[in-house]
């Protein structure tokens, strides 16, 4: 019960942030999965850069790393039963990491 307030919670945070919900993500193909995870790595990619310019080494090293992690794995996790569910946490991940450096 306290899972499901939770997980609506989650969801709702999702949609806010015009981020993909698990949902979504299990009735789209494993190509257009794939889309959204490299839009994902391309955000990471445009963090890195902004980092790089407030001369944040650290950050834009950590942030181009995730995105080439991302980029790299795309494939894999858009074809993988467990994709969805890990792609909806990516983009989660994603949306804090930007309202962090956007506060």
């Amino acid at each position: 019960m306290a899972g499901d307030f939770v997980e609506a919670g989650q969801q709702a945070g999702l949609t806010a942030l015009g981020l993909q919900t698990r949902k979504h993500l299990m009735s789209i193909t494993a190509e257009a999965r794939h889309d959204v995870i490299m839009g994902l790595s391309i955000r990471l990619g445009e963090m890195s850069t902004a980092a790089r310019r407030r001369d944040r080494k650290d950050l834009q090293t950590m942030l181009a790393e995730l995105s080439d992690s991302f980029r790299l794995s795309a494939a894999e996790i858009a074809a993988a039963s467990y994709g969805p569910a890990l792609i909806e946490r990516m983009a989660a991940s994603v949306g804090r990491i930007e309202q962090s450096l956007a506060a």
